[in-house]
């Protein structure tokens, strides 16, 4: 019985089992190790890019909504002379179906998190296959 649960790291240590590429096959226990090491930084990469997107795209989300505010306010006092059955906005009163403006700065930052994102995954993806 303990012999099928060692089978996948003697297989490894024993063959040489290739890591991303036919090329890279790590052959002592201290390249499997660095291997290891290696995997593991590169999963932690990962999640720090994760937190990174999500914090990110919570700032872009408040600026977006200040400019929204800023440049909204602008635009309803130029059109408030002529609309007297709607009540004034407050200022802190968001609109019921939020949408976030298209910017620029925002959605570059956002591919290029998302395509590092995904290439860390396809990184650790080769290693599983």
């Amino acid at each position: 019985m303990l012999s099928h649960l060692t089978y996948p790291l003697t297989n490894i240590i024993s063959k040489g089992d290739n890591v991303l590429f036919k090329s890279i096959a790590p052959s002592s226990a201290g390249a499997i190790f660095g291997c290891c090491l290696i995997l593991f930084f590169i999963a932690i990469l990962d999640r720090y890019v994760c937190a990174l997107f999500h914090k990110l795209d919570r700032h872009h989300a408040a600026r977006s909504q200040k400019l929204m505010l800023v440049y909204g306010e602008n635009e309803s006092s130029a059109n408030d002379c002529c609309d007297d059955d709607e009540p004034p906005k407050q200022l802190g009163q968001s609109p019921a179906n939020h949408t976030h403006r298209f910017i620029l700065s925002h959605q570059l930052t956002r591919a290029a998190l998302v395509g590092l994102e995904k290439t860390l995954h396809y990184l650790l993806m080769l290693v599983v296959m």
